[in-house]
Order: structure tokens, then sequence, then C-alpha cells
């Protein structure tokens, strides 16, 4: 039987994958050394602090603080219209769509670069890098501070990176951290079974729990039009994927394959550590969360992890309409040097490579 040109690739694509996975887990079965015991302490940290984040949403006087921000009832009224029009939709669904499309259009404000902090022009600033937090910034849990020239009258802004919801509920600004952070709370406040998920590739959401369907994706940043469009990361903003986690209350679970359905190819990539060592360690959060509730409890958390883990192992579907389009959030040139435009990006742009990003305007701060 002959070959074609596209046999060949085929079979030359699988032995390189091959050829990788098998590096890869060569390298894990040669026991500890320095390298690898960094890259995993450096992982750990990354995942309990994200941990810590997550309980926090759990705080009672925060939650109630985080309620006074929200316009609940007339979100519940949105979505009881919206089951009139249509009776056979969710109520839950249409919540959680209003408080998406409130929270991005109303409440939260994205920032590029920052207004001048000194003069009322409306001049543009540009990026000089990042400083240390200043002490009264790291009271709020400051992570960095950005630093802006102001165009016009040449003094400096400072765009500090808060972590501190309470904070966050004041300024009301930032970008991807921030509005998740601040989202995942609200979610919580409004009753949600929420999950904050941690994107390695710099890009982080929520999650929020469907009955009779599952844990389900929003994303604060691009609005109701995110719900429960898993593969729009990939195959609309073009992202090439590594590790997903989701952390929850009492859970912390890779989700990797709800986010792509190229898992072979993201395999390739997944080799900051070991994998059976990740699996013990997500394995260990999970226990930890887990300890003091009632058994009744953990039996239906476990019950519900089963179903999560058939769900994420046959989960290989094509990517649908909803799932195409190009990142909203951000500048056109920040979204171009980050590689997120996509295919097809939102209507009234075009893709802008990124050269071309950087000759039309300051080159953008492109961290999340």
């Amino acid at each position: 039987m002959s070959t074609t040109n596209s046999d060949h690739q085929r079979l030359a694509a699988a032995v390189a994958t091959n050829y990788l996975i098998w590096r890869r887990d060569r390298h894990a079965r040669r026991g500890p050394t320095l390298q690898r015991e960094r890259a995993e302490a450096a992982f750990l940290s990354k995942l309990k602090g994200t941990v810590a984040q997550v309980a926090e949403y759990a705080d009672v006087e925060l939650q109630d603080a985080a309620r006074q921000q929200i316009p609940v009832d007339r979100l519940h009224d949105e979505a009881n219209s919206a089951v009139e029009k249509d009776p056979g939709s969710r109520f839950h669904d249409h919540l959680v769509k209003s408080l998406l499309r409130w929270f991005k259009n109303e409440y939260f404000t994205w920032i590029n670069n920052p207004a001048c902090s000194h003069c009322a022009t409306s001049a543009t600033t540009t990026p000089l890098g990042a400083v240390n937090p200043s002490p009264d910034e790291s009271a709020f849990r400051c992570s960095r501070t950005e630093l802006f020239k102001c165009n016009s009258c040449h003094r400096e802004t400072r765009f500090p990176r808060y972590n501190d919801p309470r904070k966050l509920m004041a300024t009301r600004r930032g970008r991807c951290g921030e509005y998740a952070n601040v989202f995942a709370l609200f979610c919580t406040a409004m009753g949600f079974e929420t999950r904050y998920i941690l994107d390695f590739t710099d890009h982080v959401w929520t999650e929020v729990y469907c009955d009779g369907v599952g844990w389900v994706n929003c994303d604060s940043c691009e609005g109701e039009g995110s719900y429960g469009t898993p593969l729009m990361y990939e195959a609309g903003w073009g992202k090439k994927l590594t590790y997903v986690f989701a952390f929850g209350p009492h859970e912390a679970v890779d989700v990797i394959n709800r986010y792509t359905n190229k898992i072979d190819e993201v395999r390739t990539r997944r080799t900051d550590v070991d994998e059976k060592w990740l699996r013990k360690i997500l394995t260990e959060i999970t226990s930890q969360r887990r300890r003091g509730l009632p058994d009744s409890v953990r039996l239906e958390l476990e019950k519900r992890d089963a179903q999560e883990r058939a769900q994420l192992e046959g989960s290989n579907k094509p990517a649908a309409a909803e799932d195409l389009h190009g990142r909203e959030s951000g500048s056109l040139a920040w979204r171009a040097v980050r590689g997120e435009l996509g295919s097809n990006p939102p209507d009234g742009e075009s893709a802008l490579p990124a050269k071309a990003a950087d000759e039309k305007e300051p080159k953008p701060n492109t961290s999340a």
C-alpha cells in the first residue's frame, strides 16, 4: 500500500512526540537533583499560594463586604426575566451570565497603561518596568509595582498589583489577576460553588458548579460570552497550554483535559515537574483541604471527584463556534504581543503582528 506525504508527516510528528515524552520521563527517573528540587519547590510554592488565596473567600465578613458591592436583586431579576423568555433554560446559567456582564461592563476597569496620577491631561504613559512595592503597597499584598512615565509631564505613576480582595474592591481596576481574584470572591458571595483556575501560561479565570453539568468555566475579563467555552483559550486565543489547575474550597485538581483537545501535544510541553510527583502533591493538597469535614461531606466530594475524572478522561470534543473568537480584554497591542488574538479577532479588529504593535504604540507591559 502506498504512503502519502501526509502519512509521513503524521508518522514524523508521532515519533517526535513520543521522543519528547520519553526524554521527559527518563529525566524524571534519574532521581532527585538540585535543579529538579528547585523546580519542584517553585512549582509547589505557586500552588500553595493559590490555595491560600482561595481559602480567603470563605471569610464570612469578606463575603458580606462583597455582597455590598453587588446589585444582587437586579441580577436576580435579570436572570428571572431570561428564564421567562426561555422556559427551558436554567436560572443558574443566566445568573452567572448577568454577574459576568455587570462585572465586566460596569464594575471593574481594565488597565493597560494607567493614566498619569499627577497631571490632568489625557496623555499616554510609557511602561518603565517593575519596582519593589512600597510598605503601604505591601500592606495590601502587592506582588509587584509597575512604573510608568507620563508622556506629557514626564513624572512617574505607580501601578501596584494588589492581591488583597478588600483593596481591589476599593480600586476596582487591574488586569487578569485582579479580575479573577475579585470575581471568584463575588461568585462565592453569590452562593455559587466556585473554583479559581490557574493557567501556567499567564492567565487566571473561574469555574462554577452547575448541578447535572459539572464545572463550567467563566472568564470575567471576557464577560458573559465566555460562559461554558473551555476551548476558547486554545482554539480561540491560540494559547499553547501546559498546566491548568482548579482550586476550590475542598480540592486542587489538574483540569488541563477540560481546556484542550490536543492533550498529546500539551504533554510534550509539561516538562516543569514529574507527573507522578504532581499527582501526589495535588492529592495531598486536597486531603489537607478536606481534613475535619464530616464523613458524609467527604463521601459526596469523592463521588463528585470520580464523576469529574470520568468527564475529564473522556473530554476530547472539537471546538464549537463560540470557542473560536480571539481575546477581547486588553489593548490590541498587548494581546498581539502575548499572542492571544487567535485566528478570529473580535469584530472590528484585525490581527496585528507583535512587530506592528510595537511600531504603533509604546511597547505594552505583557504581564497579566
